[in-house]
């Protein structure tokens, strides 16, 4: 679990009548990582280890994304 950072404002659903809103705040720390990348053996089998190890390097590469400033 990682903590979050961010600002946000919104509704909520089952508002009563007349104004209310929504606000959220928080901070994220941490690089996300992809541990667990579960395949099922049918997709496995017709796909191959070779393509379900590149795709999951795919995807590891898009969250390794980072904005500095």
């Amino acid at each position: 679990m990682r903590p979050y950072l961010g600002i946000g404002f919104g509704h909520t659903p089952v508002a009563n009548k007349g104004f209310s809103a929504f606000f959220d705040a928080g901070v994220a720390f941490g690089r996300p990582r992809i541990d667990q990348f579960d395949v099922p053996a049918q997709v496995l089998a017709i796909a191959g280890q070779a393509a379900v190890d590149q795709q999951k390097q795919d995807l590891q590469d898009k969250v390794d994304v980072t904005y500095r400033f």
